[in-house]
């Protein structure tokens, strides 16, 4: 499995130019091995986009993903679902599918799916999944482990680039969640 700090050479290598604009790489497997944290939230979709829609579905459902490692430390239940399948049809349908939470080595790891995740916005995944695991771990009491990302499509939009070349390492993606 390949890790973020791996990702734009790899995706340099092995990414298709689609007729669509982009840049694309199907079916990514990786392990999130840098902090990512937000920077350009005035150049296209913020914390703020995050805060009003993820943020609605996921945090209910924090609770119960808490419940279900707490009653059971194997269970392969403590997930949050992030797709409302009445909205398909929707043209900004939600990106991110899911999220399971489980406890390895006495820490809580993540295994977040995507349908589509573009370069721009991935710091932007990554900082609110992290977000989202340490509010989890604090109500366990447990220390955030390893996030792993499943991507059926990820992508680099033809004037974009210059934010794949900022992968993985770059100081303008910082943001302090408070």
């Amino acid at each position: 499995m390949i890790k973020s700090s791996e990702l734009a050479a790899y995706i340099k290598k092995n990414a298709k130019h689609n007729d669509n604009g982009t840049y694309e790489i199907r079916n990514v497997c990786f392990e999130v091995d840098a902090p990512y944290i937000i920077s350009y939230l005035n150049e296209g979709i913020g914390l703020d986009w995050y805060e009003e829609v993820y943020e609605p579905i996921s945090e209910p459902q924090i609770d119960g993903v808490v419940a279900k490692l707490k009653y059971n430390k194997f269970s392969r239940q403590a997930q949050i679902t992030m797709s409302d399948h009445a909205e398909i049809f929707n043209p900004s349908y939600i990106c991110t599918t899911s999220m399971t939470y489980y406890i390895e080595n006495d820490k809580v790891n993540v295994s977040v799916c995507m349908r589509s995740n573009d370069v721009k916005r991935f710091p932007n995944d990554v900082a609110w999944q992290q977000h989202t695991l340490n509010k989890i771990c604090k109500k366990l009491n447990m220390q955030p482990g390893k996030i792993f990302w499943f991507v059926v499509s990820f992508h680099v939009y033809d004037d974009e680039w210059f934010y794949f070349e900022k992968l993985p390492h770059d100081e303008t993606f910082i943001f302090d969640f408070k």
